[in-house]
C-alpha cells in the first residue's frame, strides 16, 4: 500500500472510521501481508479474548451468537484447529483504540455455502455468525 493511502486509511480510522479485514480464502500470503501493512502503519494487532462481545454476543441492544465454543471450520482448518473450536478475530488498535477487526481465516465467501479449493474459513452457519456478530458489534458502538 502506497504511503499516501496508508495516511488516508489512518486518517479515517482516526476519526471514527472501523475497518473489517480478512485473508480471503484464509490466504496465509495474504496474512503476512496484512501484518507487516500493520507494522508500517504503527497499528497494535491483538487478540479478541473470548470474553470480548464480539466473541459472546452479548450486546448492550442485541444478542448475538456465541463464538467462544462449537465453532466450525472448514476441511482445510479442520485439523489445524482441533484445539480451539472457537473463532478467530484480532483486533486493530490505533493509538490505544480498537479500529478494526482482522480475520486470518475467510469470513465472507464462507457465508455463501459454496465450496472452494484449499478454502481456510468457516462452516457457513458459523461465517454468518461471526459477521452478524461483527456488524452486531458496529451496531453497538
Amino acid at each position: 500500500m502506497a504511503e499516501g493511502d496508508r495516511q488516508a486509511l489512518k486518517d479515517y480510522l482516526g476519526k471514527g472510521g472501523f475497518l473489517w479485514a480478512e485473508a480471503s480464502a484464509g490466504s496465509v500470503a495474504f496474512d503476512q501481508a496484512f501484518r507487516k501493512l500493520a507494522g508500517e502503519a504503527g497499528w497494535e494487532l491483538k487478540p479478541i479474548g473470548k470474553s470480548h462481545t464480539l466473541m459472546t454476543g452479548k450486546f448492550k441492544a442485541a444478542l448475538g451468537y456465541d463464538l467462544t465454543t462449537g465453532v466450525q471450520f472448514r476441511r482445510k482448518l479442520r485439523t489445524a484447529r482441533a484445539d480451539g473450536a472457537f473463532a478467530d478475530l484480532t483486533g486493530i488498535y490505533q493509538d490505544g483504540n480498537l479500529v478494526g477487526l482482522y480475520s486470518p481465516f475467510d469470513v465472507v465467501f464462507s457465508t455463501t455455502g459454496y465450496e472452494a479449493y484449499g478454502c481456510r474459513g468457516y462452516q457457513p452457519e458459523d461465517a454468518l455468525a461471526v459477521a452478524a456478530n461483527i456488524v452486531a458489534y458496529l451496531a453497538d458502538r
